[in-house]
């Protein structure tokens, strides 16, 4: 089976230099699901542009996420602690700042997808630039595009030139109102009862249909069934002392005190995770048993 288990904040301190100009990020998991940490400062006054949702949690410090909202200039941002799906088709330019590091998660394209790189005339909602293309590795794929535009007519100018459009755009960008990034803490805090009850046996949804194709859910104390169809799956182990089983034909044992990810293959349709409080932990600690948030996202 192919599943990995990252221990995440070893990991981070193991590839800490990527996460500083000129890299800026790394990638951790990059199959059906891309998940990758990003760091900063960078410098970017491009937006991208794609057809699918892509889930924002900043691990530390703060990161400004400029979008184009219904035609409109906004920056949204997302503090420390806090999540935020954005979703398909809406134009997106992440700043992010020096000491700071978060993830970004998203999917691998369709064959028939397409990617825009686009740039605005200064101060405006103009197009002044932009590359139609399909995305295959983002840390590959992007930085050509961008030196493109650098070295273009159209960038010394400032002002729409004969290359700026090559082809016509597959499509337009959203008509949508986006929603404010959440503090997960409190969101887990707010909802704790209805995870620990194991009679539920239902988790509760962060992010989900009608609204969004990306299934973002939080489970608590108890046993789950997850399936994972077709699609890969992304579980995250919250910081906090926990002990979890997860079960394939065989399993893994998770204990510790640093945040967790697993990715689990597509190939199995399913598989069960028990969690519950760790005998070490005193009862009066409310949140000592596991929590996991299971993300999976479909095209």
């Amino acid at each position: 089976m192919d599943s990995k288990t990252v221990d995440v904040m070893k990991w981070l301190e193991e590839n800490k230099e990527d996460f500083v100009p000129p890299v800026c990020n790394k990638c951790m998991f990059s199959n059906q699901l891309k998940l990758f940490f990003v760091g900063g400062p960078n410098s970017r006054d491009d937006y991208h542009l794609e057809e699918g949702e892509e889930f924002f949690y900043q691990q530390t410090g703060d990161m400004v996420l400029k979008v184009i909202e219904r035609g409109q200039p906004r920056d949204i941002r997302i503090n420390e602690g806090e999540v935020f799906l954005l979703p398909s088709r809406v134009e997106h330019s992440p700043q992010r700042f020096a000491n700071t590091v978060g993830f970004v998660l998203e999917r691998a394209r369709e064959n028939t997808e397409f990617d825009c790189v686009r740039y605005f005339v200064k101060s405006s909602t103009v197009r002044l630039f932009e590359r139609w293309f399909h995305l295959n590795d983002v840390v590959r794929d992007l930085p050509p595009l961008i030196q493109a535009f650098r070295s273009s007519e159209e960038c010394r100018n400032g002002i729409p030139g004969p290359k700026s459009f090559l082809i016509n755009a597959p499509y337009e960008a959203a008509a949508t109102d986006l929603s404010k990034p959440m503090n997960l803490q409190n969101f887990i805090e707010k909802h704790k009862e209805a995870t620990r009850l194991v009679t539920k046996n239902a988790p509760v949804q962060i992010y989900g249909p009608p609204s969004y194709s990306t299934n973002v859910l939080l489970y608590g104390e108890g046993e789950h069934i997850l399936e994972v169809n077709e699609f890969e799956l992304i579980i995250w182990i919250m910081v906090g002392n926990f002990s979890a089983y997860f079960i394939f034909y065989f399993f893994f044992v998770l204990l510790g005190l640093s945040s967790r990810l697993l990715c689990g293959s597509q190939h199995f349709s399913h598989y069960s995770i028990r969690l519950f409080a760790s005998p070490q932990i005193s009862p009066n600690i409310t949140c000592g048993f596991g929590y996991c948030l299971k993300s999976f996202i479909s095209s």
